[in-house]
């Protein structure tokens, strides 16, 4: 899941989602991290959207008991469509928009409220900025799994309140700023070229597996200064080694979770949860990936890299041996499946067309000088607004959720604590009206026309722009919304190593498409977009990549 909204925060106005709670209209957003990464000039300005309204420490809490719920479909038609799956799919939420608008209540086994509105959304997580609950709540199955495993040491993503702030703070000194991400640019750059080599003996990879790879290769340099083994040339050997198994049991362990988010409340304890197979398969994985990953910590505590982020962390006092572990383990497990996600898109796009993959090439050629800083996005605009386009049309996380123990307004509406709260990007990314052409269309120009937008804070959030010499609208400001410009999260708990993620994803398109030309193979496959907690391509892309003579 590193937005550069930090610095803009000041011109942010707290819309109408508040929480009814003492000193609420005194406080501000609490910044544990400069966010300036990843956003594509995001310019947007809130206070020009005319579904808000600003609020100050003058104002009158509003009275929330006499604020009715969102409107929905009926509780079975809710329960239908999770059970069927279609709750999950683009156009039953257009569907559910169109009907209801931007807030729209559900139930299936729990009460949920649907938010399609980013600014509704933002609303909500500026509330709890200062000491940020988080998805935490959300992801019930590892709560369980590692209050068995080590009650006493929870990792950062499963904490609250002061328990999360100062593990937060240390993990971010040494993988957030941009001087910590370029000290480990240097192996991501020799990770890259070793995929590059493995594709001139496998031009047509399993792509999935490939990209996992890749990524885990990438992260495990920057963590542990380790390389896996995953990118040998030679294929012959087909033995389950530990690094194999940490990346399937990885992969299983988050698809399981997938399946277990929405599963009613009254299956939760672990009692009942070891009749699951699905839960079964979750704890058989995860105890996979837990022995594995402390092994390789152990190694890396006796080998002491100077430029491995775990001897930073280490010296770095904040955080006790078991912290460090525990922590450095489930940051392992996160890189397998996310950045490799965010990668398989932008490659399937790519093969798809082309002639943006020509143009893309031509710019990368025409800028980077070899062994030079790729990873630099202010130098690559047509990159840039390419891996906007992929965010819009197939990101890999497509939204975010919230659980909160507080009633909060949502417009006209007080959305129930304790109920689950869902934003999706979907619905305002796919609206023809806001984006100003046909959202099946593929056409990275969209943003560079917005880039070009001059006194973007004074127009009409939601209506696209004419920019001389481009054949495309620019998109309506809303759409360059900090939520809708990033799989890695907004705000203090977005992603710790989405700054890196980032550079990871820049510096792989950058070394492949300048190495290669790929196309689909074969030409014609039917390739969907499906849920399973990130949002994967089914079936999977095959794609042949071919040496490109220069």
């Amino acid at each position: 899941m590193a937005i550069p909204f930090a610095s803009r925060m000041a011109n942010l106005v707290l819309p109408t989602i508040r929480q009814v709670r003492p000193g609420l209209a005194t406080s501000s957003p609490s910044f544990v991290a400069d966010a300036n990464i990843i956003h594509f000039n995001c310019r947007y300005n809130s206070t020009a959207t005319a579904t808000t309204t600003t609020t100050s420490k003058d104002t009158d809490p509003v009275e929330l008991s006499s604020l009715p719920t969102p409107p929905g479909p009926f509780k079975w038609e809710s329960v239908r469509a999770v059970l069927s799956g279609e709750f999950t799919r683009v156009p039953y939420a257009q569907k559910l928009y169109r009907e209801h608008g931007d807030v729209v209540k559900l139930w299936a086994f729990q009460e949920m409220y649907n938010i399609y509105d980013p600014e509704i959304f933002m609303g909500i997580l500026r509330q709890e900025w200062a000491l940020p609950y988080g998805a935490a709540p959300n992801m019930w199955p590892f709560q369980v799994y590692y209050k068995q495993k080590c009650a006493d040491t929870m990792p950062l993503m499963l904490l609250q309140g002061e328990k999360w702030k100062n593990p937060r703070h240390a993990m971010q000194t040494h993988m957030f700023s941009p001087k910590a991400a370029d000290a480990y640019q240097p192996g991501i750059n020799q990770v890259v070229k070793d995929a590059s080599s493995y594709l001139k003996y496998n031009p047509k990879p399993d792509l999935n597996e490939f990209l996992m790879n890749v990524s885990f290769e990438m992260l495990a340099q920057v963590l542990l200064d380790r390389r896996m083994g995953l990118l040998r040339t030679d294929q012959n050997d087909k033995t389950m080694t530990d690094e194999k198994q940490f990346v399937e049991s990885a992969v299983v362990a988050f698809h399981a979770l997938g399946e277990l988010l929405l599963t009613p409340d009254i299956i939760k304890s672990p009692t009942i949860l070891r009749f699951f197979p699905v839960w079964n398969k979750l704890e058989t994985s995860m105890d996979q990936v837990w022995d594995i990953g402390m092994k390789w910590l152990e190694q890396a505590e006796q080998e002491q890299s100077e430029v491995a982020f775990f001897t930073k962390l280490e010296a770095q006092g904040q955080m006790d041996r078991q912290e460090r572990l525990v922590n450095l383990v489930t940051f392992l497990q996160a890189g397998v499946d996310t950045t490799s996600n965010s990668l398989t898109w932008a490659v399937l796009e790519l093969a798809r067309r082309p002639k943006v993959q020509e143009r893309l090439r031509q710019e990368l050629n025409e800028t980077i000088d070899e062994g030079g800083d790729y990873h630099r996005q202010y130098k690559l605009p047509y990159l840039k607004a390419f891996m906007r386009e992929v965010q819009r049309r197939s990101p890999a996380a497509a939204g975010n959720m919230r659980k909160l123990p507080y009633d909060v307004q949502a417009g006209d509406y007080v959305l129930k604590k304790d109920s689950l709260i869902l934003w999706s990007q979907d619905v305002y990314a796919t609206d023809p009206d806001l984006l100003g052409g046909d959202p099946n269309e593929f056409i990275p120009d969209r943003w560079l026309a917005y880039n070009q937008v001059e006194n973007v804070k004074e127009l009409d959030p939601r209506q696209p722009i004419a920019v001389d010499g481009f054949d495309v609208l620019a998109p309506a400001p809303i759409l360059s919304h900090p939520l809708m410009t990033t799989a890695f999260g907004v705000g203090p708990r977005m992603c710790v190593g989405s700054r890196v993620a980032q550079n990871e994803m820049h510096s792989f398109l950058s070394q492949i498409v300048r190495d290669y030309e790929f196309e689909m193979d074969p030409p014609e496959q039917e390739i969907q977009r499906v849920a399973k907690l990130l949002q994967v391509p089914d079936p999977f892309p095959q794609i042949r990549f071919h040496p490109y003579s220069k």
